[in-house]
């Protein structure tokens, strides 16, 4: 009896230590991908920055405006990876590399940007395994990032198609604090709280 008594406990230690392992190879998994997002916006936002000056040093005001609307949404999006990767006992790292800009045209080309397609493309595969973790803070911001890229997309081919208005004076963009995404008239629907950001 003593000896079926040990066993039991022998399989009981190995499935939970098991079940422990599966569970934190999850997480790290998901921590992984929460730390590669990071990176991403660190570079995107450093990258659109340096966009906008150039925008201005040509003269494309609204241009310009658009670039420093998505490096402030950026921003926003990093910092809630920053606070989900801390909330996971680990420290945010970034490689901030010197960005490569062109022309305005160029920067503006849906082309040029591959890098913020790819990431986006990724961010399906980011939300599954965050929600096979149950992690709700990373489903959450990476859907926030995942609609972000695709409208600010969305934004850069329009200027692109246009340049010849983009040209001369700043204009507003509207940012929404929650989930960064970049408007260009403000609208309640596409930010939970309605706090929104005026960027010029």
């Amino acid at each position: 009896m003593t000896s079926l008594v040990a066993l039991a406990l022998r399989w009981y230690v190995i499935l939970t230590v098991g079940a422990i392992g599966a569970a934190h190879a999850g997480s790290d998994a998901t921590l992984k991908n929460l730390e590669t997002a990071y990176n991403g916006e660190s570079n995107a936002q450093n990258k659109y920055l340096a966009c906008a000056r150039q925008a201005d040093e040509e003269g494309y005001g609204a241009a310009a405006s658009l670039f420093r609307a998505a490096a402030r949404s950026n921003e926003i999006l990093l910092n809630k990876k920053a606070a989900i990767i801390k909330k996971m006992g680990a420290v945010p790292k970034s490689d901030v590399r010197w960005p490569v800009v062109g022309t305005t045209w160029r920067n503006l080309d849906p082309s040029a940007n591959q890098d913020e397609a790819g990431e986006l493309n990724a961010y399906p595969e980011f939300i599954r395994q965050a929600q096979t973790d149950t992690n709700a803070d990373a489903v959450r911001a990476f859907a926030y990032a995942r609609d972000a890229e695709a409208q600010r997309s969305k934004l850069f081919a329009k200027a692109f198609g246009d340049l010849g208005h983009m040209k001369g004076k700043d204009r507003n963009y509207y940012v929404c604090a929650v989930s960064g995404y970049v408007m260009e008239t403000s609208d309640a629907s596409k930010c939970s709280d309605g706090k929104f950001e005026t960027i010029k």
